[in-house]
């Protein structure tokens, strides 16, 4: 088989079931020995139970090989710097491996090299600032090496398109030499060390798709990122930013954003409304910061928005009316703010597609007293939460709704009896009503269980 260009024994069952080939005799070695002309070769899930000299040095007869993918089969490290003698590697794909060992400087030579992709190996040590600025570079994943070191050097003008490094950690500043690579369409630096404030050179991404830069310690305000026509998802959450969004129609320009997270932050100021008139916007999740208030929106009607979660600001004022026309919304989280006022929830019955109902802890007077208690009325509700909405009594409108998981009632104004229709809700597996003026139950108990964790 010295003529053999190409060999792809990979597995696709290998990510649901456990590795169904297994390579024992031959070993990898007598089973690459007289491939001399091979330039792919695909192992994928395949098992091959080796250490890091032992697979390496079987390769080294491989010299015309451009592709080499290995991940899931089971390999031990280290990784043996005399790869980078196969100087024709373009792809390096070796996910999933316990390699336990530091990259080799060496990788830095392999200037043909387009993708590195070495995610969850329990890499350790720094990873080499040099392989960054191969200019050949398209895909650099690192994701997934919780004990990887790694600082980014200046980016040259590049070929990058995708750059993972979550979940590992990598520390220092976000360099503002970023604004170099355009072609970038991800980039995932999520569960790092990162600190400093986010350059306006994000700004110069215009391919950009998928920005995550989650859980880290970033301060100061949100970057522009109006050149980034193409972005679907951003995430800044659970970081330090803080300011105020610069107007209201800063997101105006992001026509293809499905997803929006800046949760867990100290954002200020009002809430942009270009946000709700996104067209394909599925996502908002704003919560835990200091927005004050949310304006009323226009022109919503053929809205996508599923899940708006503002909880935990600083949003005063009544009930935004504006979100009645949000059609599509399945959750809806606007607990510990400051909103007051007396609400019906006849309108907020009208969206058929909610699932979840967070009201709590506002300064609301929320009516639960209905004429509809067919299950109609929140037809898709199994998650509802009117903590401290001032209630007066149970909302008896779900004594039909066979959905409800979930019920938070607590520390309101409910007198008297809990009536027997709530043990009869076959799906409940939370209800709290603490802190309320009630006597005692009423029976009977059937189909009730209480099961402790």
């Amino acid at each position: 088989m010295t003529r053999l260009v190409t060999l792809d024994l990979s597995s696709f069952l290998m990510f649901y079931t456990s590795n169904e080939l297994k390579l024992e005799n031959p070993n990898l070695q007598k089973l690459v020995r007289n491939l001399t002309s091979i330039r792919q070769l695909y192992l994928d899930g395949v098992s091959i139970s080796a250490a890091g000299h032992e697979w390496s040095s079987a390769l080294m007869s491989l010299h015309y090989l451009q592709e080499l993918r290995m991940s899931q089969c089971n390999l031990s490290g280290p990784l043996d710097p005399s790869l980078a003698s196969l100087e024709n590697l373009s792809v390096i794909v070796l996910d999933g491996n316990n390699l336990s060992s530091t990259v080799p400087e060496t990788f830095a030579y392999l200037k043909f090299l387009t993708i590195l992709s070495l995610s969850s190996c329990q890499l350790t040590g720094t990873f080499p600032q040099k392989i960054f600025k191969i200019v050949t570079l398209s895909v650099v994943d690192l994701s997934l090496n919780n004990n990887l070191q790694g600082f980014f050097p200046d980016f040259p003008q590049g070929s990058l398109q995708t750059l993972r490094v979550s979940n590992t950690s990598f520390s220092g500043a976000f360099p503002n030499s970023i604004g170099n690579m355009r072609n970038l369409t991800e980039l995932d630096f999520s569960y790092c060390r990162f600190t400093g404030t986010l350059p306006n050179s994000l700004s110069n991404l215009a391919e950009l798709s998928y920005l995550d830069l989650s859980y880290n310690n970033f301060t100061g305000r949100i970057p522009s990122v109006d050149m980034a026509k193409k972005l679907a998802y951003l995430d800044l959450s659970n970081n330090g930013l803080s300011g105020e969004v610069p107007s209201s129609s800063h997101f105006a320009g992001q026509k293809n954003l499905v997803s929006i997270d800046l949760g867990y932050n100290a954002i200020g100021g009002s809430i942009p409304s270009s946000l709700f008139t996104l067209p394909q916007l599925q996502k908002i999740m704003l919560s835990h910061n200091q927005f004050g208030q949310l304006d009323e929106f226009k022109n919503v009607s053929s809205s996508k928005l599923i899940i708006l979660d503002l909880s935990s600001n600083n949003l005063s004022g009544s009930f935004p009316t504006s979100i009645y026309q949000l059609s599509r919304l399945s959750i809806l989280i606007l607990s510990s703010n400051k909103l007051n006022g007396t609400m019906n929830l006849d309108k907020l019955s009208e969206l058929r597609n909610l699932t979840t109902l967070d009201l709590s802890y506002n300064n609301l007077l929320v009516d639960v007293n209905v004429t509809n208690a067919e299950p109609s009325y929140f037809p898709s509700i199994s998650n509802l939460k009117l903590a401290s909405c001032n209630l007066k009594s149970f909302p008896d409108f779900l004594r039909n709704h066979s959905l409800i998981a979930s019920l938070d009632l607590s520390d309101n104004h409910i007198q008297g009896i809990v009536p027997s229709w709530i043990w009869k809700l076959q799906n409940l597996e939370r209800l709290n009503i603490s802190h309320n003026l009630l006597t005692h139950l009423e029976g009977p108990f059937q189909n009730f269980q209480v099961v402790c964790p």
